[in-house]
This record gives structure tokens, sequence and C-alpha cells, in this order.
């Protein structure tokens, strides 16, 4: 991982906003949700092909993924909440390849909960967005 701005608030991890993570060569976990049964993350799908998504943390077979139908490249991709509020998932040359559209709410970080849900959150008001819920993990 490299440019990380990973804090740990309350027992959970937390992507802040204007930080970014880089991929690296295997699957890499970001976030995890407070009681340690849920990761987030990088998940390698082939040889330098990745994907962004939520798994259990003992079993990382089964998996919930943002773009499975688009895996990306694992050379130089990096997930960054961007200053403006928005999570976004770049491909090596900068592509968007996932984003949460949420730049308009001027959120301050990303959180994983209990639940497997990644929220963006605004600690000024206490309020929170769901971005990617995960109903049924393949």
């Amino acid at each position: 991982m490299s440019s990380t701005t990973l804090a740990i608030a309350n027992n959970q991890s937390y992507l802040a906003r204007g930080s970014s993570v880089s991929t690296g060569d295997g699957t890499t976990a970001i976030l995890v949700s407070p009681n340690g049964a849920f990761s987030c993350g990088f998940y390698k799908v082939a040889t330098n092909a990745f994907t962004f998504s939520v798994w259990f943390s003992q079993s990382a077979d089964k998996t919930g993924t943002a773009n499975h139908d688009t895996p990306f490249n694992g050379n130089g991709s990096r997930i960054v909440f961007e200053k403006s509020g928005s999570l976004d998932l770049l491909d090596y040359d900068g592509t968007a390849v996932w984003s949460t559209n949420t730049a308009a709410i001027h959120a301050d970080g990303a959180t994983l909960l209990d639940t497997g849900s990644i929220v963006i959150v605004d600690q000024d008001t206490d309020r929170s967005w769901s971005v990617l819920v995960l109903k049924a993990l393949k």
C-alpha cells in the first residue's frame, strides 16, 4: 500500500477524505469492520487483475464486489477518497472504474460497518450514506 491515510477510530478503520491507497501484489484489506467480521479492499481475481470487494474476514472465498464485470489492472490502480467527498476506484491510467458519486455531500471519510456495508460519513452532522450494500455475498 502507498499514500495511505488510514485512521483507526473506535476500533474501526476509516479512510479519510484526501487519502489514497494503491494496489499491492495480492488481496489487500483497506477497511475492517469494528467486530472484525468483514474486510474490504483490493481482491485479487487473476494475475494482475483486482476488484474492489467486501469479504468475510475469516473466508475470502465469499465476496461482494463493486466492479465484478470489470476487474482493474493491479499495477498503479488505487482507491481514492477525493477531497470533494467522493470515493473513487481508479485504474492504472486514472480511468474511473467505480465511484460513489458523493462529491455533493462533502463527506469526511468512508468506513465499513459490522453488516458488511461501506458507508460514507460526515462527522460534523453524524450523517452517513450507504454506498455499497451487500445483500448476498457470492
